[in-house]
């Protein structure tokens, strides 16, 4: 269940089916802590269940297990995302820079045209 909601507390996740405004900082930290208090909810339910017999460990380690590689999937998804919006700002910084040597060459000529046409004159 905390994976599921982890959503709410990344300032970078949007909505997009939403009308509802960005989250402020404040509601991210609500969240934050509503989440950690929840994930610590749920550890104390499955200690619990294992004092009482009810869950074996084995189990109990395999849900915070389960929990751990979900949480660690989405963050590796989250990552390649940021990987990919980064090689496409860095492409863009490439244009960028080849468009601005490509003038500058450019401007180079003109002001080498320059000097010769007015040598010329003389």
């Amino acid at each position: 269940m905390p994976i599921r909601f982890s959503h709410l507390v990344r300032p970078d996740s949007i909505d997009e089916k939403s009308d509802r405004p960005p989250r402020t900082d404040d509601e991210f930290h609500n969240a934050k802590i509503e989440l950690t208090n929840f994930y610590q909810d749920i550890i104390l339910i499955l200690d619990d269940a294992v004092k009482k017999n009810v869950l074996s460990e084995s189990n109990q380690k395999d849900i915070a297990l389960a929990e751990k590689d979900s949480a660690l999937a989405e963050k590796d998804s989250a990552l390649a995302e940021k990987d990919s919006a980064l090689a496409e700002k860095d492409e863009f910084i490439r244009l960028i820079i080849a468009e601005r040597d490509e003038k500058d060459a450019k401007l180079q000529r003109l002001l080498g045209r320059k000097k010769h046409t007015s040598r010329r004159r003389r």
